[in-house]
């Protein structure tokens, strides 16, 4: 198993998925704020880029979110864990405890 292949995969994907959620909310704002009409034919090509990614996006980025799923399972069974135990200050006055593999970045409660 390539191990750093697949998590520069994991990490490939994950930053399509955001880009596609990212997409999502444009293309959103754009049809929610009426931008799609005739006094905006400069941006039609964009707009025509948004109503496209809009209309495939929800496929995409499942498929995505699937892939992102197995891979990160695949990686979490192969992974020869070297766990480190952290603190985190979640307010002033309250610190956690979290532990987590130092390579693929599986945590335990």
């Amino acid at each position: 198993m390539n191990f750093p292949f697949l998590l520069s995969l994991k990490y490939g994907v994950e930053t399509t998925c955001t880009g596609l959620r990212t997409m999502q909310e444009n293309c959103k704002y754009i049809t929610d704020n009426d931008f799609l009409t005739e006094q905006n034919d400069p941006h039609q090509l964009f707009i025509d880029y948004c109503i496209s990614s809009y209309r495939h996006r929800d496929a995409f980025l499942k498929s995505q979110e699937e892939l992102l799923a197995k891979v990160t399972h695949i990686i979490h069974k192969e992974c020869k864990h070297d766990w480190v135990i952290d603190w985190v200050d979640e307010t002033p006055d309250k610190t956690n405890r979290i532990k987590y593999c130092r390579y693929c970045e599986l945590t335990e409660a």
